[in-house]
C-alpha cells in the first residue's frame, strides 16, 4: 500500500518563521555592502557620523529584516506542496513552487534517521526529517542529508514517520541510557569555554576598546554547553536499532541507526576519565562516500561499554 504525507501549511510558515536561513542571507548582504563603490560607503559613514546611534541601530534592524525576510520567502518557494510517497522499495519528495523538483531515495540506500531542532524549533515544537544516504540521491539537497519531512508536529512525527520508515519507532523513544551524569556536565560547559576564549582575547586586544564586547560570547558558551550536557543521550531500542542523541551549536539531532549499517563503533577516554568512570562514544555510519561521525562525549563508560559489547555481538 502507497503511503503519502502533505506538509502541513501552518507547520511550514512556523518552520520558515524560524530558519536559520537568515546568517548566510546576512553574509551576502554583508558581501555586497564591501563590494560598494569607496565613494558610496563613504557617504554612507558621513551620514553615520551626523545620525550616530540612532542610524546604526536602525541600518542593522533593517539588514535584519531584510535577510528575515528572505530566508522566510525562500524556505516558502523551496517546499511549497511538498509532498512525501513511500513505494514498497523507495521514498519520492515533491517540491516547489516555480519549479517542481522530485527526488527519489532507494530504501535500502538509508543508513541512518536523523531528526533535527534548533532552539527555536524547540519551544515550537516542530521537527525537521532527514535520511542519510549512501548515494548521489540527494546531491541537490544538502548533500545526501535528503529532508523528507521539514516540518512537522513534535508531537505526530513518530506516528507520521514509522508507515515511511518501518524501523523507526512509532512512539518517542526513550533516552534515559547513555546520558551525561550530573558530575559531568560542567565539562562540556568547561569545552566551549575553551573554544571561544583565545578569539576573545584577540579580538580584546586587535580591535580595543569594542573588542572587549566579545567576552560576551563566554556566556553563551558556558549556557551552549549546558545545552549539549542536557541533550545528550541514547538507549538501545531494539537488539537492531541505536537511537543517538546530540546537541550541538543550540540544535539537537536524534539519529535512528540500525546495526547492519553502523560502519564503526569507538570508545575513547583519557585517564582521568577512567577515574571518573566516563567515555566517549563515537558511531560511525556511511553518509554519501564519506563518513557521519555521531559522538556522545562525557557519558557513562559502563553504558558505553554495554554498547560496544552489543556491537561486537557479546
Amino acid at each position: 500500500m502507497q503511503q503519502r504525507y502533505v506538509t502541513n501549511r501552518h507547520t511550514l510558515l512556523l518552520f520558515a518563521l524560524t530558519s536559520t536561513g537568515i546568517i548566510p542571507l546576512l553574509l551576502v548582504l554583508l558581501a555586497i555592502y564591501g563590494k560598494l563603490p569607496h565613494k558610496w560607503i563613504d557617504l554612507l559613514v558621513a551620514d553615520a557620523q551626523h545620525f550616530a546611534l540612532p542610524l546604526l541601530i536602525g541600518g542593522a534592524v533593517a539588514l535584519l529584516i531584510i535577510a528575515w525576510l528572505g530566508a522566510l520567502i525562500w524556505v516558502l518557494i523551496r517546499y511549497y506542496r511538498f509532498t512525501l510517497t513511500r513505494t514498497p522499495d523507495q521514498l519520492q519528495i515533491a517540491k516547489g513552487l516555480f519549479q517542481r523538483n522530485t527526488i527519489t531515495a532507494p530504501l535500502n540506500r538509508v543508513q541512518a534517521v536523523r531528526t533535527k531542532q534548533n532552539i527555536l524549533r524547540q519551544w515550537l515544537h516542530l521537527q525537521t526529517v532527514q535520511v542519510l544516504l549512501a548515494s548521489k540521491a540527494a546531491a541537490d539537497d544538502n548533500d545526501h542529508d535528503l529532508v523528507i519531512l521539514p516540518a512537522i508536529a513534535q508531537q505526530q512525527l513518530y506516528s507520521t514517520l514509522h508507515p515511511f520508515i518501518d524501523w523507526v519507532p512509532g512512539v518517542v523513544p526513550q533516552l534515559e541510557h547513555l546520558i551525561v551524569p550530573q558530575h559531568a556536565r560542567w565539562l562540556l560547559s568547561r569545552n566551549a569555554v575553551l573554544v571561544v576564549t583565545l578569539p576573545v582575547v584577540l579580538l580584546g586586544w586587535l580591535v580595543r576598546p569594542l573588542g572587549w564586547l566579545g567576552l560576551l560570547l563566554i556566556p553563551f558558551a558556558i549556557l551552549q554547553g549546558q545545552f549539549a550536557a542536557h541533550n545528550t543521550g541514547g538507549s538501545l531500542l531494539t537488539h537492531q536499532l541505536l537511537v543517538l542523541q546530540t546537541g550541538h551549536f543550540w540544535t539537537r539531532e536524534t539519529f535512528f541507526v540500525p546495526r547492519e549499517q553502523i560502519q564503526s563503533l569507538q570508545l575513547n577516554w583519557s585517564v582521568w576519565m577512567v577515574k571518573r568512570q566516563l567515555a566517549h562514544l563515537t558511531v560511525n555510519v556511511r553518509h554519501g562516500n564519506h563518513n557521519q561521525a555521531i559522538e556522545l562525549r562525557y557519558i557513562s563508560a559502563k553504558q558505553a561499554q554495554n554498547i560496544y559489547d552489543w556491537y561486537q555481538g557479546q
